[in-house]
């Protein structure tokens, strides 16, 4: 360990504080934060300003501390997943089976709710005597706890997928192409008709060899 690392971390001072705080506020923005504390400051200076504020060893390791406090470890994140597979619908309805979202709250149940949307509707009476009626509808969706139970089942390494793609019968799904001799003459010469186009925009030639093809400088022909 160097001697660095055995050095005691300064305390931050009330300052140094402040700027964490907008730091984390301005989405860990070290320039805007400083902005922020300096509103007459340039740009350019509020960023290398930051730059020094951020590279002092007390204000990384307390910035470090404060992330590792808001991540969730996979163990929390495992058991988050253990509990929207154990969900029950009915934990989270009152006696007339709707959504009591209070009592939700309370027993901490929310997490299990995906989405919620709330409409309200409104019926004007049609007679003098007739009240107006609001009828407030509550629709949600829970997280699925099959796909819950498989996440499991994959982080426990008991459960995996297999994809195979192939044809009818488990043969290629492209079968290979069998051509006679003169059907590849032909390709081939496509493909040479093909490259020539190519290499003519570009002021290239193709040049049959003994050997194949070959791709040279179009330095012969005009002027010699």
């Amino acid at each position: 360990m160097d001697e660095s690392q055995t050095q005691e971390l300064k305390p931050l001072t009330p300052g140094d504080l402040l700027f964490i705080v907008r730091y984390f506020e301005m989405h860990m923005n070290g320039t805007q934060a400083y902005l922020s504390l300096h509103p007459k400051s340039s740009y350019n200076n509020a960023r290398s300003c930051a730059a020094d504020i951020l590279a002092k060893p007390n204000i990384k390791a307390e910035i470090r501390r404060r992330i590792d406090e808001q991540m969730m470890s996979a163990d929390e994140a495992e058991l988050g997943i253990a509990d929207i597979a154990r969900g029950d619908i009915g934990d989270l309805l009152d006696n007339n089976g709707l959504l009591d979202i209070r009592t939700a709250r309370e027993k901490g149940l929310t997490k299990l709710l995906r989405k919620i949307k709330q409409k309200t509707i409104t019926r004007i009476g049609k007679k003098e005597d007739d009240d107006d009626v609001e009828i407030t509808e509550i629709e949600f969706e829970m997280y699925d706890a099959h796909a819950a139970k498989r996440d499991i089942l994959k982080l426990r390494g008991r459960f995996s997928e297999h994809v195979e793609l192939t044809g009818a019968n488990g043969s290629p799904l492209i079968p290979p192409v069998e051509k006679t001799d003169n059907e590849l003459r032909d390709s081939l010469a496509e493909y040479i008709q093909l490259a020539s186009i190519v290499l003519a925009s570009a002021g290239r030639t193709v040049v049959p060899q003994s050997a194949g093809t070959a791709a040279q400088d179009d330095t012969s022909g005009e002027g010699q």
